[in-house]
């Protein structure tokens, strides 16, 4: 389905609704809604909608990758010391897990 076929049917799924009176000015006595008219042609409302959904995700997407990396750093790099120089600074193996997660605050 398109992107301006489903910004469409969205806005008169949205008028079908009986609680849709103030957002488009609908009632149901009437034929045709004018919030239809608000979504142009060109898709540009339905672009809109579908460009903060997109910017979301890939805020989402790249946090989630910093908070990976962040751990897996952390978890590496103390993995790779020796249990004297874990025991120096007072910590366990079975700690790095748990220390890698609050460094990455999961």
């Amino acid at each position: 389905m398109g992107l301006y076929r489903v910004a469409t049917h969205m806005a008169k799924l949205r008028c079908d609704a009986l609680s849709a009176g103030p957002v488009c000015g609908f009632l149901p006595a009437q034929a045709s809604c004018t919030c239809l008219d608000s979504v142009s042609a060109d898709g540009l409302t339905a672009g809109r909608i579908w460009n903060q959904k997109a910017r979301f995700m890939t805020n989402r997407l790249f946090t989630t990758i910093r908070t990976w990396r962040k751990y897996r750093e952390t978890y590496d790099e103390l993995m790779r010391l020796t249990d004297r120089d874990l025991a120096d600074l007072g910590i366990r193996r079975t700690d790095i897990q748990r220390i890698a997660r609050q460094s990455a605050s999961l």
